[in-house]
C-alpha cells in the first residue's frame, strides 16, 4: 500500500515519500518517545510483492537480519523490521533504518566526476571494513556496486561524510557450492562463479566487485565494453566478456575508454580482485593493497590465493527432442559465455542468443510448465535480462512435477526443490 504523510505503520508516522521502486518504497519517517522525535528510513515491501513470491519476502527480512548483525558504523543501522502476522497474514513486510543524507557513488561520480586516490582509498577502506565483518560471520554480499555504496553526510567526520554499504537482501552463507537460486546480483558487477549454476561463493565473490567497484571510482566508467553506451545495451556480450573474453590491463581498459589515468600499481591490484583463476586471499589484504598505491607496484603472491572450484560432476545427455529449446545442461555449470537463464524442475535454460520464444513456451509445456503465452515469456525473459532484481513469471505447475503444490510462480534465474 502507498503511505501518505501523517499515515502511520507499525508506531512510525510518515513525513514524506524518499524512494520507490519495483520492490518497495522508502519513507521518511518518525517514531516519538522518552527522548524525542528519532527520524528512520521506513522501507516497505509492496504488497503485490510479498504475495507472489515468498523468495522476495525472505529476501527482505534477510536484509534486516544481516544488517542489524554487523557492528561497523559503516552501514545503514537498522532499528527494527516486522513481518505480516496472523492466519491468513495481515501486515506488511518493513525495516526500520538509519536515515541517510547524501548520494550513492553511481551518483556522485556521475554528479562529480571520478574520485582522486585518496578518496577512493577512503571508499575502499570503509567498504572493507563491512565486508571483513560480514565475511567473519560467514556472510557474503554478493552485490556490491556503486549504488549500493553510499556517500552519507556526517559532520562529525573530519571530511563530512563517511561510506555505508547498503542492501544485503541477497546475501547468502559463505563457501557454498550454490544452484541456480545462488545465481543472483547485478550484470556488470558479478563474479563470474555467480553465473555459473554450481559453483562456489565466497569471500572472492565479493573481491572481485571490490576491484570493479575501484575502477569505477578512479575512472568514471563501467569496466566492461558492454556496458559503456547504454547500461542494459548487451547483456549477452557482458556475460560473454565475464565468462571467456580476455580482460585486458585497467590502464589499458581505461585508455581505451579515453577515461583518467589509473595511479602506478592499479593494474597489479585490479588483477588480484578480477581474475578467474586467483585472487586476494581476504578484502582486509585487498585494502591494504590498495591503500599503498602507487607506492607499491606489485602485489606479494602471498596475498593471493587460487579462486576455489566446485567438484566436477557429469552432465546428462540432453535428448534429441529437447535440443530445439536451446542450450540447455542439468543444474550444474553452464556452457561458458551464456547468461542465466529460466530456471524448471530439474532442467536450466539458457542461450547466448535470443532464442524462439514460442518454442520455448512449447517446450514449457513438455517440462510440466505452462508459460502464459510466448509473447509474455519473451517481455519478461528480456526485462529480466536487463533489470536489477528478479522478475516474476506467472506459470501453471503440473502435479506430476516435483513442485510444491503452493509455488504458483517460478522466479526467473531460481529453481524449485
Amino acid at each position: 500500500m502507498d503511505l501518505r504523510q501523517g499515515e502511520a505503520l507499525a508506531g512510525y508516522t510518515i513525513v514524506r515519500l524518499l524512494k520507490q521502486g519495483g520492490f518497495g518504497t522508502v519513507y521518511e519517517a518518525e517514531q516519538r518517545g522518552r527522548h524525542g522525535r528519532v527520524a528512520v528510513a521506513l522501507k516497505v515491501l509492496k504488497h503485490e510483492m510479498s504475495s507472489l513470491s515468498p523468495v522476495v519476502a525472505t529476501r527482505f527480512v534477510n536484509e534486516a537480519k544481516v544488517a542489524a548483525s554487523l557492528e561497523t558504523s559503516y552501514i545503514a543501522r537498522v532499528f527494527n523490521w516486522g513481518t505480516p502476522e496472523g492466519e491468513p497474514p495481515v501486515g506488511d513486510y518493513w525495516i526500520a533504518m538509519e536515515l541517510l543524507e547524501g548520494e550513492d557513488f553511481a551518483d556522485w561520480v556521475a554528479h562529480h566526476g571520478p574520485l582522486d586516490l585518496h578518496e577512493a582509498v577512503r571508499v575502499v577502506n570503509e567498504t572493507c571494513q563491512v565486508l571483513a565483518e560480514a565475511h567473519a560471520k560467514g556472510v557474503i554480499h554478493r552485490d556490491i556496486k556503486p549504488s549500493n555504496i553510499f556517500r552519507a553526510t556526517d559532520v562529525r567526520e573530519a571530511e563530512g561524510w563517511m561510506t555505508k554499504v547498503l542492501d544485503f537482501g541477497i546475501a547468502r552463507t559463505r563457501s557454498v557450492a550454490v544452484g541456480p537460486t545462488g545465481a543472483l546480483g547485478t550484470p556488470g558487477w558479478i563474479a563470474p562463479e555467480q553465473a555459473n549454476s554450481g559453483e562456489v561463493i565466497g569471500s572472492h565473490t565479493d573481491i572481485w566487485a571490490l576491484g570493479l567497484l575501484a575502477f569505477y571510482l578512479m575512472s568514471g566508467k563501467s569496466y566492461w565494453s558492454a556496458f559503456q553506451d547504454d547500461p542494459a545495451a548487451d547483456v549477452f556480450q557482458f556475460y560473454d566478456e565475464l565468462q571467456r573474453g580476455v580482460l585486458p590491463a585497467a590502464s589499458e581498459r581505461a585508455k581505451a575508454l579515453k577515461a583518467r589515468s589509473l595511479p602506478i600499481g592499479f593494474d597489479a591490484w585490479f588483477a588480484s580482485c578480477v581474475n578467474r583463476e586467483q585472487r586476494f586471499r581476504s578484502v582486509e589484504l585487498a585494502a591494504l593493497a590498495f591503500a599503498r598505491l602507487p607506492t607499491v607496484e606489485d602485489i606479494d603472491p602471498h596475498d593471493v590465493s587460487p579462486v576455489p572450484r566446485a567438484p566436477k560432476r557429469k552432465v546428462a545427455p540432453v535428448p534429441p527432442a529437447q535440443a530445439a529449446l536451446g542450450n540447455q545442461s542439468d543444474l550444474h555449470p553452464p556452457a561458458l559465455g551464456t547468461p542465466p537463464g529460466i530456471v524448471v524442475p530439474e532442467r536450466v535454460w539458457h542461450w547466448s542468443s535470443p532464442p524462439d520464444f514460442a518454442q520455448v513456451a512449447r517446450g514449457y509445456g513438455a517440462h510440466g510448465v505452462t508459460v502464459t503465452d510466448a509473447e509474455t515469456l519473451e517481455r519478461e525473459v528480456r526485462r529480466a535480462l536487463r533489470g536489477p532484481g528478479p522478475v516474476i513469471i506467472e506459470a501453471k505447475i503440473d502435479p506430476a512435477v516435483r513442485v510444491p503444490a503452493s509455488d504458483r510462480f517460478l522466479t526467473l534465474g531460481e529453481a524449485r526443490p
